[in-house]
């Protein structure tokens, strides 16, 4: 797969989109609106989309900037670089919100050596989500696969399908703050991704920037940052 295929495909999987490429909510249970802008910038290309009510002149006007921007090297961001896009976006409304982080894709399987059991979550052992992940347990179909570490019978490390496609899916992991530490998070990452290749997926995995202990697991997974995105709402 090219750069801009899976930088299309990341987009695809995050948002729901109209005829015109235009974003129109997230792609994960509830109706949460999406953020106006969303760029995903690639080590030699990059792509931006927009929500529904962004005006034309400032979609057109943002891709132009977009199209000078640097080319993204594995490093983040300084805060100026998206300094003009900010300003063209906040003509239009006051910016609320701003993320930016890696986007991963998976590589070699990495040799985790760590002594715990990881299950696959099913309706029939859905109970053991309930004490620490109560709500994954109540959108358990759209998150699957979902696979944990059981201990004490409820599960306290699960990686799920945070948002998903028929061809690919991206993963959210947690775990219990007791349990933290140990190695749990990067064993069910990688239990989430063979579930997931072995259905026909693309396994895709991303954060922020700030995010230390998120950025920990892809770096012990061996996982290859693609992009950086950046997106304001």
């Amino acid at each position: 797969m090219t750069e801009v295929d899976l930088l299309r495909q990341h987009a695809d999987v995050l948002f729901d989109m109209d005829a015109h490429g235009r974003l129109v909510r997230l792609n994960e249970p509830g109706d949460e609106p999406p953020p106006r802008l969303f760029l995903a910038r690639g080590r030699r290309t990059q792509r931006i989309w927009f929500r529904t009510d962004v005006p034309a002149a400032t979609a057109e006007a943002c891709r132009r900037i977009a199209r000078g921007l640097p080319r993204g090297d594995g490093q983040p961001s300084s805060g100026a670089t998206y300094d003009v896009l900010r300003a063209v976006l906040a003509g239009d409304a006051p910016i609320g919100e701003e993320q930016c982080g890696p986007a991963y894709r998976f590589g070699d399987h990495a040799d985790l050596h760590v002594d715990a059991e990881v299950r696959v979550i099913d309706e029939g052992s859905a109970h053991l989500l309930e004490p620490h992940f109560p709500y994954t347990r109540s959108v358990l179909a759209e998150r699957s696969p979902v696979v944990g570490v059981v201990i004490d019978g409820r599960v306290v490390a699960a990686c799920f399908s945070a948002r998903r496609r028929s061809t690919a899916a991206e993963a959210g992991v947690a775990t219990e703050e007791p349990y933290r530490g140990r190695g749990l998070a990067p064993l069910v990452v990688s239990a989430w991704r063979e579930l997931v290749e072995r259905a026909g997926g693309r396994p895709l995995y991303s954060t922020s920037w700030d995010n230390v202990a998120s950025r920990a697991v892809a770096a012990k997974l061996r996982l290859i940052e693609y992009a950086e995105t950046f997106s304001l709402t």
